[in-house]
């Protein structure tokens, strides 16, 4: 990849571009962010279907077991639908413009991922409860990320701008 001489900065990315012609004009940094995002929309269906299963699992119980803990997937679900509705951009401005920012959506990420420690039990789906572990650390991970990179404005600056 041949890099031309520097120029002011361009509408989606720093000041540094690509040959005329060649790529997509993106610059490393927004193809790893972009990449990233793709992670982390995974990520949160992953989760969603754990909320889901969680309740399923109640249900097919026979509501024998605690119904606090369906009703705490229940919200969770409902808190993963929201970041995965920011995570699209699919009009989640209007609903939660603080999730926009990256550092209380990385407070949201850990929050959801420490609380849904407590929200599955191990019971006859074992293996969604074995495979819960790892999704969760990966959230917790997701937000530890999204904490670090909101208290440096200016890498999300630059992904405003690649996105508009």
């Amino acid at each position: 990849m041949k890099v031309s001489e520097r120029t002011p900065l361009r509408k989606g990315g720093p000041d540094i571009q690509e040959e005329e012609g060649k790529g997509d004009g993106k610059t490393m940094g927004e193809r790893l962010l972009s990449g990233f995002m793709v992670v982390c929309v995974l990520l949160v269906l992953a989760m969603m279907g754990l909320s889901t299963a969680a309740v399923v699992e109640y249900l097919s119980l026979g509501g024998t077991g605690t119904f606090s803990m369906a009703v705490l997937n229940v919200y969770l679900f409902a808190l993963e639908l929201l970041l995965l509705l920011t995570e699209l951009h699919w009009g989640v401005e209007a609903l939660t413009p603080i999730l926009l920012h990256w550092f209380p959506r990385g407070q949201l990420y850990i929050f959801i991922g420490l609380v849904s420690t407590q929200s599955l039990q191990p019971s006859s789906f074992t293996i969604i409860y074995i495979m819960s572990t790892p999704i969760r650390l990966a959230f917790l991970t997701v937000g530890v990320i999204f904490t670090i990179l909101g208290v440096c404005p200016c890498v999300q600056t630059v992904a405003q701008r690649s996105r508009h």
